[in-house]
């Protein structure tokens, strides 16, 4: 394990992007590389502000030129799977939105295509399917139950705006889920207070959480999710770009990892905030927000974590 202090010590971004590595939250069509996706365009030189500002620049910027076809969620799509390869990701717990599915003509047709995608563009990554359900939007109950039925997906997400529908309007579904075995997850405590997390927790049955980082708000809540095992999905580049956190310096996750709470690093949208897996170890770094010895432990816990799937689903490790 050394070797992964020093290679993180050296601060050369080349060496750090050959390291095995996982990825525990991204998006299907949101994962590629800005400058092969749209090479033409540039981020914006500060944060966005806030979510609402982030979308519109993707429609303008990003879905101008991949419209909401199957061709131009293809081709996003393939982004994400060369990436992958490109940032040495072993593991991905890619999110496939429930809309993804339809526009592709149902489940089957988009399973094979999926499938193809990795086999032709990542086929040395573990690729975990995980079905999104965009909490603002309508949904139908029937039809996302057909998808968890399928045994396609090892995981359930809940995403979107957090502040629309309250959380108890997917009980029924997030308990369809759970009997069927699939391990429960939700973006919540990005935006949302520090209750909202132990809300969702305690009416989804949530083990997993996207962002959360506002856990620490509360130590009665952070203790709740100290005694709960809870993982959290940390996407730092993220909530500075979405100007949730003022610098990544002083990010939320210096403050749980210093509590002791299960933390991974991950990537989120690299679309939209242009930060690889590899940018994330290397930003935490040089900025100090954590020490080698804790982003070591963030290291090997992330691949580590695998255990949970192999525990339950028929996942072999490649690390």
């Amino acid at each position: 394990m050394d070797d992964f202090k020093e290679i993180i010590k050296s601060q050369n971004i080349q060496k750090i992007k050959k390291l095995e590595k996982v990825d525990w939250h991204c998006h299907c069509g949101r994962s590629g590389l800005l400058n092969v996706v749209c090479p033409q365009e540039k981020l914006p030189t500060k944060p966005f502000r806030g979510l609402k500002e982030a979308e519109q620049w993707f429609n303008l910027h990003i879905s101008s030129f991949y419209p909401e076809t199957q061709t131009g969620k293809l081709a996003l799509i393939s982004a994400t799977f060369k990436q992958f390869n490109n940032d040495n990701i072993k593991i991905a717990c890619i999110n496939y939105g429930y809309k993804n599915i339809k526009l592709f003509g149902g489940l089957d047709n988009f399973i094979l295509t999926m499938n193809e995608l990795q086999s032709a563009l990542a086929k040395d990554t573990i690729v975990l399917p995980e079905l999104g359900i965009q909490r603002q939007f309508s949904f139908d109950e029937g039809e996302i139950k057909s998808y968890i039925d399928s045994g396609y997906f090892y995981s359930i997400d809940l995403n979107g705006d957090e502040l629309s529908n309250p959380i108890k309007k997917f009980k029924r579904i997030y308990k369809f889920a759970e009997n069927k075995g699939l391990i429960l997850k939700a973006h919540v405590g990005e935006i949302g207070n520090s209750d909202s997390i132990i809300t969702a927790i305690n009416e989804l049955h949530l083990t997993e959480i996207y962002h959360g980082i506002s856990i620490i708000e509360s130590k009665r809540n952070l203790q709740i999710a100290l005694d709960n095992n809870i993982f959290f999905h940390v996407c730092p580049t993220s909530n500075y770009m979405l100007s949730i956190c003022k610098s990544i310096k002083n990010h939320p996750i210096k403050a749980m990892v210093n509590a002791g709470l299960n933390v991974t690093i991950c990537s989120d949208d690299q679309l939209l905030f242009n930060s690889s897996i590899s940018n994330e170890y290397f930003k935490l770094y040089i900025l100090k927000t954590l020490t080698l010895e804790q982003l070591q432990k963030i290291y090997n816990d992330s691949k580590n974590h695998i255990k949970i799937y192999t525990k339950k689903f028929n996942v072999g490790s490649m690390l």
